[in-house]
């Protein structure tokens, strides 16, 4: 629980593997991070020994060193929330607990108001009357839908569909119904999507629409210009990634009964991906090895000043997540 005035740290977060959703985590950790505002993140774990640093290994519960996919991801939240491309929400909430409640033992459930607009503004709480400039105060016990009406008073919240949440400086999008998300700053942009459903980041000028499985899909900038005017960007196109021989005791994947080994299997989809760009047709889109070598040009065409290809798991080198587009 955040205390306003104090550092806030996240000591391990990680959407673990064998998660078929795993390659989520990052851009919305690093999405959330944003928002808040947060001071310290800490990727749980790169590797518990040096056996997985330098050769290929299965993958395992946490280490991220053995999991090609999870490495991809973590570039998102590096360039989201360690790059700043998100901006933290100019709003505050602070939660007031009494120095009574902190000594009686304020209730876990009363504290979870805060939860439900963690993805619109900052958040946090104060022990006593602690004023903070320009924020919108309210006690313990406070229901979230007079949180949610002081929010919309203050123009923090706007009216819109009960599962539509927009965070409150526009980058973020989550649809709880669609389960599409969408993140769109101008040097990072994308989301995650299922078959029949479409990311759209008019901001940057970034659309993905998915095909045969759900991806998270983003492309960000790497040269550091805004992703219109970049001349070098990166394309990352997660589906799922398996070892060889894992098995599950059900369809839906939730008990996990062998890990499996080496080689790696990555599940098959495409991604219709489209870029606005101020010189689209001066662009190269080149397939990508896991440690970022180029293998083959990738087949693009320009439409309406967009660049536009399609990326695909399936590849003639073995799977691929990673594509570089540049200006040549």
């Amino acid at each position: 629980i955040r205390i306003w005035g104090k550092p806030f740290t996240v000591s391990e977060f990680n959407f673990s593997a064998p998660g078929r959703y795993r390659g989520v985590g990052a851009i919305m950790t690093g999405a959330l991070a944003s928002i808040q505002d947060w001071d310290v993140l800490w990727r749980f774990a790169y590797s518990h020994s040096d056996n997985e640093m330098f050769k290929p290994s299965p993958i395992g519960y946490f280490n991220i060193a053995s999991d090609p996919l999870s490495l991809a991801a973590d570039r998102a939240a590096i360039m989201l929330y360690l790059r700043g491309d998100m901006k933290p929400a100019p709003g505050r909430v602070v939660l007031e607990i009494s120095e009574n409640d902190v000594k009686n033992g304020a209730s876990h459930d009363s504290l979870q108001v805060l939860r439900k607009f963690a993805w619109t503004t900052r958040v946090g709480t104060s022990i006593g009357s602690a004023a903070i400039p320009g924020a919108i105060t309210v006690p313990l016990g406070t229901t979230g839908e007079t949180l949610e009406k002081k929010l919309k008073t203050a123009s923090i919240m706007k009216d819109g569909p009960a599962e539509q949440i927009v965070s409150e400086t526009g980058e973020f999008m989550l649809n709880t119904s669609t389960g599409v998300f969408v993140v769109d700053t101008p040097k990072t942009a994308g989301g995650f999507a299922n078959p029949g459903h479409r990311i759209e980041a008019p901001g940057s000028g970034v659309k993905v629409e998915t095909a045969g499985t759900g991806a998270t899909v983003f492309v960000t900038s790497l040269d550091g210009e805004p992703i219109r005017s970049s001349k070098r960007l990166l394309a990352t196109h997660l589906t799922d990634m398996q070892n060889t021989g894992a098995h599950y005791a059900e369809t839906a994947r939730r008990t996990l009964l062998a890990w499996g080994g080496m080689p790696y299997l990555v599940k098959d989809g495409q991604a219709s991906v489209s870029i606005s760009l101020n010189n689209p047709k001066a662009c190269k889109v080149w397939e990508l090895s896991v440690a970022g070598e180029r293998i083959a040009e990738v087949s693009s065409r320009v439409s309406g000043g967009e660049l536009q290809f399609m990326a695909t798991v399936r590849g003639n080198n073995g799977a691929r997540m990673l594509y570089e587009i540049v200006v040549e």
